[in-house]
């Protein structure tokens, strides 16, 4: 793929084009409400799930990069900064 998720802490999530290594370019964004610290992307590569600190755990649905929008939070009682999906359902860390 010539795709990469940047899990970009206060920023949030940042997509980017690496096709072109020497001329790498920004072509999806969504600024979570924590400082996102880590992520999980789904098998079918359609949904990301981001471990966003004092926000919890976001889903975003990303089928559509000049669309990203969230589709799940979950909010924990404490900061989180890792996730993991199961075998079944994550294809990367």
């Amino acid at each position: 793929s010539n795709i990469a998720f940047v899990a970009d802490y206060g920023n949030g999530l940042v997509v980017l084009d690496i096709s072109d290594l020497s001329n790498i370019t920004q072509i999806g964004h969504y600024d979570t409400a924590g400082s996102a610290y880590f992520l999980a992307l789904s098998q079918d590569e359609t949904k990301i799930f981001i471990a966003d600190s004092d926000n919890g755990v976001v889903v975003l649905d990303i089928s559509d990069l000049s669309n990203i929008t969230e589709i799940g939070h979950w909010d924990s009682s404490s900061d989180t900064y890792n996730i993991i999906l199961s075998k079944d359902e994550s294809k990367a860390f």
